[in-house]
């Protein structure tokens, strides 16, 4: 064999490990720095977590909880406990939109709007005024107008969710909910779903809104 071509061979293979060892360094970093994310941004929402828990509910009787899918053993069981997927939760977000208008210079207001059949129209069915310390709430729940309303026996609410400054609203860690008084026109903080962040603390990982379930109950355990 020729020594120019002992010499290629020998090229090739110095390349080939030289590349595999810096490619491993490069996956080493990527992936030193997936973690370090990982818990800068756990150690964000263990601090949000301590701001929504010393927010006090305007109404009582409801409770809001959530839970990983992974807690449970299948569709059967989660429902056998009152709880719901999001995409069966939420399933009236699609019929509603909410938009954020002006009365004055100083005070906005949440109108509130049903779709028609052909999604086009729209038809008022009221509006409400946050106060001054419901709109310190989003600051840690920034609500996401347009899809934020439910509708859950025949009630209104508000929701506003929390998110991951560095994974964007796919990690939001929690919901807040708002029972909303067209009458009166006004709303009341109902509280966040309890049990989102405390998962992803306890399983050290972010947690997608849609791989979780959640419960409504009011009034010692009725069920909406």
């Amino acid at each position: 064999m020729k020594k120019s071509s002992i010499f290629k061979i020998l090229t090739l293979f110095l390349t080939f490990v030289i590349f595999s060892c810096c490619s491993g360094c490069i996956f080493a970093i990527a992936d030193y720095f997936n973690e370090k994310d990982l818990q800068k941004a756990l150690e964000i929402q263990k601090e949000k977590k301590a701001l929504a828990d010393a927010l006090v509910p305007e109404i009582e009787g409801y409770t809001f909880e959530t839970r990983p899918e992974s807690y449970f053993l299948g569709k059967e069981d989660w429902e056998s406990q009152g709880f719901k997927i999001y995409s069966i939760f939420f399933a009236s977000r699609d019929s509603f939109e909410c938009r954020l208008e002006r009365i004055s210079e100083n005070i906005e207001k949440y109108c509130v709007y049903r779709y028609q059949s052909n999604k086009i129209d729209l038809d008022q069915i009221g509006y409400v005024i946050p106060t001054e310390e419901q709109k310190a709430v989003f600051e840690i729940f920034p609500i996401f107008v347009t899809q934020s309303i439910l509708y859950i026996n025949e009630e209104f609410f508000l929701y506003s969710e929390m998110y991951s400054e560095l994974y964007g609203w796919n990690a939001a860690g929690a919901i807040a909910l708002f029972l909303l008084d067209f009458e009166k026109h006004k709303m009341y903080y109902v509280g966040y779903s309890k049990g989102w962040i405390e998962a992803e603390l306890e399983d050290n990982q972010l947690y997608h809104w849609r791989r979780m379930c959640f419960k409504l109950t009011k009034n010692e355990g009725e069920l909406i």
